[in-house]
């Protein structure tokens, strides 16, 4: 055999592995593309606690949860038992209870879900306290929104409407829809 028939051979033969070696790397990277990416946290917080304050370093409000778990695929967050209490000067005026929620970074709301209930606090007011299924709120606007069915309650009064606005620094709820009875 002449050494440019072995050269040929050796040529041939690394061609071949080279072929077969991009093959496989092609099979490979298309089994990487094809798997779906998988919803699994990449962190939780049990006793979760965080607090917001304005430039002048006034508390705005405080966002508490049993639990707050992360995910990295969509950048979501889940609450379990989520509590939020907006603040004014005078101490907490509004506050927000809820079995599940999900903070939307990216358009700064937080949605509230399973028997949601909405409590005016403080001594100087007439406690008043709403219950929905689901509300969506903009915690640094202090303000919220539902179209669920709504039921507010407070001393000789019940008010049911179809949904609501709510805009908690001004202490002003606008309601859809309503009925109501008042019992003085």
């Amino acid at each position: 055999m002449s050494r440019s028939t072995l050269l040929l051979i050796v040529i041939i033969g690394l061609l071949a592995a080279l072929s077969s070696w991009l093959s496989r790397e092609k099979e490979i990277e298309g089994l990487l593309a094809v798997r779906p990416k998988q919803h699994i946290p990449d962190y939780y917080i049990t006793g979760f606690n965080a607090a917001a304050y304005t430039a002048a370093g006034i508390p705005r409000y405080r966002l508490s949860a049993e639990n707050m778990t992360h995910f990295a695929d969509d950048n979501s967050t889940q609450l379990l038992h989520p509590h939020l209490a907006f603040l004014n000067e005078k101490g907490e005026t509004w506050q927000l209870d809820a079995g599940r929620g999900q903070v939307d970074t990216t358009e700064d709301t937080l949605l509230l879900t399973e028997t949601v209930t909405v409590r005016r606090a403080g001594a100087a007011v007439e406690p008043v306290e709403l219950k929905t299924g689901e509300i969506t709120v903009h915690p640094n606007k202090q303000t919220a929104t539902t179209r669920s069915p709504i039921t507010i309650t407070a001393p000789n009064t019940r008010i049911e409407a179809s949904g609501l606005d709510a805009y908690f620094t001004e202490e002003r709820l606008v309601l859809y829809s309503v009925r109501g009875r008042y019992e003085p």
